[in-house]
C-alpha cells in the first residue's frame, strides 16, 4: 500500500501491446477511447480518456495491458 500526504502523487506504469502485431482475424481490432481506473478500496471507476486500438477477442495469447505496482511519483 502507498500512503500519501496531501499534495503528494502516486503513479503506476502501464504498458500496452501493439495490437496490430496480431492477426486481425484473431484479434478483432476495435477502437477504444479510454481506460477505467479503479482506485484501491473503491467500487466506482474513474475514466481516463485515451484513444487507441484494442482486441475485442478475449482469447488472444498474452496480455493487452500490463499495470505495474503503484509508487510515489
Amino acid at each position: 500500500m502507498v500512503e500519501l500526504s496531501p499534495g503528494q502523487a502516486a503513479v503506476a506504469d502501464v504498458q500496452f501491446v501493439n495490437v496490430h502485431n496480431y492477426d486481425p482475424a484473431t484479434c478483432d481490432p476495435v477502437p477504444v477511447n479510454g481506460l477505467r481506473i479503479y482506485l484501491p478500496q473503491e467500487t466506482d471507476a474513474n475514466f481516463v480518456p485515451l484513444d487507441g486500438t484494442g482486441c475485442a477477442n478475449p482469447d488472444i495469447p498474452g496480455n493487452q495491458l500490463t499495470v505495474k505496482s503503484v509508487h510515489r511519483a
